[in-house]
């Protein structure tokens, strides 16, 4: 329970072209179908091609014990891979 951050550490190969959104990241309680958080990133918001670079996403859990789901989804606008996510 309490105030988290989840951080996903994401990589692309282009930061420069059109700037729709590349990513979708969402925190989701699987017990209670809830979204609790959610953000997209776009290329713009590398500040280097083929680097290693954190989105953080912050949220509240308000019940203990529920099931979490750290999503990504792709929206195809750019080679984006996720390499890791730490919840804090």
């Amino acid at each position: 329970m309490g105030t988290w951050t989840a951080t996903r550490t994401l990589y692309s190969d282009n930061v420069t072209a059109a700037t729709p959104p590349i990513v979708r990241l969402e925190v989701y309680d699987s017990d209670t179908t809830t979204i609790l958080a959610s953000r997209n990133a776009t290329r713009n918001e590398f500040e280097h091609a083929d680097r290693n670079q954190e989105f953080a996403v912050n949220y509240t859990n308000s019940v203990a014990g529920d099931r979490l789901e750290f999503r990504t989804y792709w929206y195809d606008h750019a080679s984006t891979v996720r390499r890791g996510v730490t919840v804090r």
